[in-house]
């Protein structure tokens, strides 16, 4: 008797279909599992996507969240999120400004703070 047990991917929306099915033999005497088939590449391409869209996202929150703390602008929040996450356009474009603001010294303080953080859970 074989019974097939489907792998779901998840996504940040949830289930978004099955990857693999898993087919468990219980005819023989042990017990065989074997992966009939598995959509690998889209799983990593919508992995990855995902990873990226989560950090992008990830960073600008904490930059707003962490920025707002330390009573910063809310156009330097978002530079502080998306420096925090290596997409330093903004940061670049506008680094005399910030420069000349009295929340500069308070920005640098809380990037150090951050490197010393880690986020790898998060």
């Amino acid at each position: 008797m074989e019974r097939n047990y489907g792998i779901r991917e998840w996504g940040a929306e949830g289930s978004v279909g099955t990857v693999a099915n898993i087919t468990h033999d219980h005819s023989s005497k042990r017990h065989n599992s074997y992966i009939t088939h598995i959509t690998a590449a889209r799983s990593i391409t919508r992995g990855i996507t995902h990873g990226i869209t989560h950090g992008i996202s990830h960073g600008i929150t904490h930059g707003i969240t962490h920025g707002i703390a330390h009573g910063e602008s809310i156009l330097l929040c978002i530079s502080t999120g998306l420096r925090f996450q290596g997409y330093n356009t903004i940061f670049k474009k506008n680094e005399k400004k910030f420069r000349a603001g009295r929340g500069y010294n308070m920005f640098q303080q809380g990037l150090s703070e951050d490197s010393a953080l880690d986020y790898s859970s998060a």
